[in-house]
């Protein structure tokens, strides 16, 4: 599970056009430097060499600056911050001779936790679905959720079917209690 849907896009970015050319932004800030690159993504037709690939892409504007305000991935002092990314977007912009209406932001914020969890869930004897895997996944993240926090990634590290642990798929498998151990970053 991870802040990516499952169809591979973003969380409210519009799918791609396999049609028509499309411009995307990414900017990328970090603790010693901060990077803007705008790129033109023309589609391509399916090869075997890269199989999956929809569309090349073709680097149309490029923006860096040295980071400011910010510490270990913490914004420190919003104001320079904001001055070094502005100039990084400006420069972009200028190379691209495009403005940029939308970005898509990459920043560590600084404080990433990875810790194990456990959960469980009852499943009254019937036969364990892929619904009931999913139950017993939100409810290992939901466990791991603290306040303030939010899971960037789970992974199911093994299954548990009434008490008994090391199964690596339950799917099929008849059982009153489902449990799951798995790593959670938040």
């Amino acid at each position: 599970m991870s802040l990516l849907r499952n169809d591979g896009f973003i969380s409210g970015l519009r799918p791609l056009s396999s049609k028509k050319s499309s411009v995307i932004s990414i900017l990328d800030v970090g603790t010693s430097k901060i990077c803007c690159i705008i790129a033109r993504l023309h589609p391509c037709e399916q090869s075997q060499v890269l199989p999956g690939r929809t569309h090349t892409v073709e680097v149309i504007g490029i923006g860096h600056q040295r980071s400011l305000g910010i510490k270990s991935g913490v914004v420190v002092n919003l104001d320079r911050a904001e001055q070094a990314i502005r100039k990084c977007v400006d420069a972009a912009e200028r190379m691209a001779d495009l403005t940029v209406e939308s970005l898509i932001v990459n920043v560590s914020a600084g404080r990433l936790v990875s810790e194990a969890f456990s959960a469980n869930v009852e499943i009254d004897g019937h036969e364990i679905t892929r619904k009931d895997i999913s139950r017993v996944l939100h409810a290992g993240a939901r466990h791991a959720l603290a306040p303030d926090r939010s899971v960037v990634h789970s992974l199911p590290i093994g299954y548990a079917l009434d008490g008994e642990h090391g199964i690596l798929d339950p799917c099929g498998m008849v059982g009153h209690s489902l449990g799951v151990d798995m790593h959670v970053l938040t």
